[in-house]
Formats: structure tokens, sequence, C-alpha cells
């Protein structure tokens, strides 16, 4: 397989910020279900639940942003 071309700068840039977008979501997945632990803990279940409809919601980005090419130039 050949090497991959280098990135032009626009296309590096994009993905970069993909990226960043994927570990914030996964990082938000991983705080609000600890919320969810904490606030059962706690007797709160309506806090827990909107925790985990945040999570759920973070979820769902976190899908679409691996449904959508990272580098943007067809070869990902």
């Amino acid at each position: 397989m050949p090497p991959t071309p280098p990135l032009p700068p626009d296309v590096e840039t994009r993905q970069a910020a993909w990226l960043h977008d994927l570990r914030n979501a996964a990082n938000s997945v991983g705080i609000a279900l600890e919320a969810v632990g904490l606030l059962l803990q706690h007797d709160d279940p309506a806090g827990a639940a909107r925790n985990l409809a945040r999570a759920q919601q973070d979820c769902e980005r976190i899908l679409q942003l691996v449904r959508a090419p990272a580098r943007g130039d067809g070869l990902d």
C-alpha cells in the first residue's frame, strides 16, 4: 500500500477539529454516566435521568462523528 500523501492545511485543521469534537463528546458521556451513579446514590432519580439523557445525546453525537469522514478528501 503506498504511503498516504500529506494532508493539506485545511484538511488537517478539519481533522483536528473532528478529533477534538469526538474527544469532547466521549468525555461528556463519561462525566454524565459518573453523575448518574452519584445521583442514584443520593436518591435523585430525576437528576440521574437527566444525566442519562445527556449521555445518550452525546453517544448520538459520537455516532454522527464516526460516520462522517475525518479527512474529508475521500481517502478515509
